[in-house]
């Protein structure tokens, strides 16, 4: 049996793979995005003093209850024969990549602290879905590889994180202080991360 790898080219070509990384990648730059600069955001555009501010763990605490609500819900529906497992993973991944999306834009344009602290505490959340979806995959697609996947996945989604630091400060600077650009950005890529892999996702065994 051929050895996959000799062929490493397999692990960056094909497309249900190029699909999780892609995925992985606009998964990242919301968290990054919100990770980088909720305190600073809360601080400029509502004047939030330290206790205030402090509530910027609030979107992880939602991150880490929705990551085991969600994992077991999509569990019991591919065990329950509800969905088929590529269903599931679509469905998870979706949701994961349109909800922060949907929050995020909500999010951008609320001139409260209580609603801007609940909509990214949900888009923040939202985005633990993806930990039944594309976060899962590797394991269906390559499963005596996916460790190899998931690192070149992680690799990826990481390069977010040196560039939406610098990418935000530039946005705000240049439109004149306005925050929105940022987030709608953010938003878009995960509606587009969305359709790729709705479009490419696959559960069969490929390497």
């Amino acid at each position: 049996m051929r050895n996959p790898l000799r062929s490493w080219d397999r692990f960056i070509c094909l497309s249900p793979l190029l699909a999780i990384y892609f995925a992985h990648f606009c998964m990242n730059w919301t968290a990054y995005v919100i990770m980088h600069w909720l305190p600073t955001y809360l601080r400029v555009t509502f004047h939030a003093d330290p206790t205030a501010v402090s509530l910027a763990a609030l979107p992880y605490l939602a991150n880490s209850i929705f990551a085991v609500v969600t994992g077991h819900m999509v569990d019991n529906l591919v065990n329950t024969h509800r969905m088929s497992l590529r269903n599931a993973r679509v469905m998870a991944t979706v949701l994961g990549l349109v909800l922060p999306a949907l929050f995020l834009v909500i999010f951008a344009f609320v001139r409260s602290l209580f609603l801007s602290i609940l909509m990214i505490s949900l888009s923040m959340g939202a985005l633990a879905f993806n930990s039944a979806g594309h976060l899962s995959n590797h394991a269906d697609v390559a499963p005596k590889y996916a460790g190899i996947t998931f690192a070149i996945s992680n690799t990826i989604a990481t390069l977010p994180g040196m560039t939406v630091g610098p990418l935000t400060a530039r946005l705000v600077v240049e439109s004149a202080g306005r925050w929105w650009p940022s987030f709608v950005i953010a938003a878009a890529l995960n509606l587009v991360g969305a359709v790729v892999y709705a479009n490419y996702a696959i559960t069969k065994q490929i390497i």
